[in-house]
């Protein structure tokens, strides 16, 4: 569903963002028997994220929905373990006619087609009224604003047409706020979780008394694309419900938290061989107020990793680096 053939390590953003996740379930699991979730999402060929989620959390209750029948094949040829649950249909008929609602759910909506943007964002509204008090809802989006179109215009015109394009596609879900200028590259992902938000302030008319409350968010290079992710959880509305939860769960004090729609936070790390990230780890943590961060970790490796005018990417690795896995090359025998 997700549409990406891309083995992970070759994926070291989205890797990062994906460690992320799970440190911010084992969180949540402070407060919740987060193995006793059942997780559901988009495995795609490999079902990468069901393996770690399964070793990290012990949850034991998995399904991954995929509508293309090769890569179902696929999927069940090379699933990990025996108890994930592969269904061959679409998102829409597994939360109408499969999702067990006496569960705590975590879901995440992998989404890839930028071009599916209207039914994404539907999608993702429909699934949240469908869950409970509790449960985890994870959305990954393109926020590449170049998808929607205009590359032949002449520069100055494309922030105005892709906005035109934007409620084309989103219509009541595109705050009144939004102008040309938040549909620049840069700015598009910020843009983007802006309607996410709009859209998800229409959900107390489908679910009661149950409100989409945000955790984390963060924007990363996937290939060409910039993609956007958002979690949160689902909880009564009230304030006292949210304060709640954030004291049991220590979320509060989470380096990586977005509790109000700020900005999402980027996620950008430079190539290291495994020599250059041993080195440059210890030196790690660097102290709270540290000046020149990057200058620093380019003493202790004695050049620069990356271009010195990219050393925003150094200074993200000391943020980042464990929840950076390591990947290495395996000969089999």
């Amino acid at each position: 569903m997700s549409g990406s053939m891309l083995a992970y390590h070759l994926r070291q953003n989205k890797a990062i963002e994906r460690n992320l996740f799970i440190e911010l379930l084992r969180r949540i699991g402070l407060a919740r028997n987060i193995s006793d979730y059942q997780y559901i999402g988009f495995g795609g060929p490999f079902l990468e994220d069901y393996k770690l989620i399964h070793n990290a959390l012990r949850i034991l209750d998995m399904h991954s929905i995929e509508r293309e029948e090769n890569t179902h094949i696929r999927q069940r040829f090379n699933r990990p373990v025996n108890f994930i649950q592969l269904h061959h249909c679409d998102a829409e008929v597994f939360f109408r006619d499969l999702l067990n609602t006496e569960k705590n759910s975590i879901v995440w909506l992998d989404y890839a087609d930028p071009s599916e943007l209207t039914s994404q964002f539907n999608e993702f509204l429909d699934v949240a009224s469908k869950l409970g008090e509790n449960d985890v809802l994870k959305i990954t989006l393109n926020a590449n604003s170049a998808t929607l179109g205009f590359q032949d215009s002449p520069q100055n015109e494309r922030p105005e047409l892709r906005l035109g394009k934007l409620i084309d596609r989103l219509g009541d879900y595109v705050p009144p706020t939004i102008k040309s200028q938040d549909m620049t590259n840069a700015a598009y992902p910020t843009t983007l979780q802006a309607c996410l938000r709009y859209a998800s302030n229409t959900l107390s008319s489908r679910t009661g008394n149950l409100t989409f409350r945000i955790l984390s968010s963060f924007q990363y290079k996937d290939g060409p694309h910039t993609m956007l992710t958002v979690m949160g959880v689902m909880l009564p509305a009230s304030a006292s419900a949210f304060r709640d939860f954030l004291r049991l769960t220590r979320i509060k004090y989470w380096d990586f938290k977005n509790l109000d729609w700020s900005a999402p936070l980027e996620i950008s790390v430079p190539n290291l061989s495994i020599k250059e990230r041993l080195l440059v780890e210890e030196a790690l943590p660097l102290p709270k107020r540290t000046r020149k961060p990057a200058k620093k970790l380019q003493q202790k490796l004695g050049f620069w990793p990356c271009s010195e005018y990219d050393s925003k990417l150094l200074e993200n690795y000391a943020k980042f680096y464990r929840a950076f896995p390591y990947f290495s090359k395996v000969n089999p025998t």
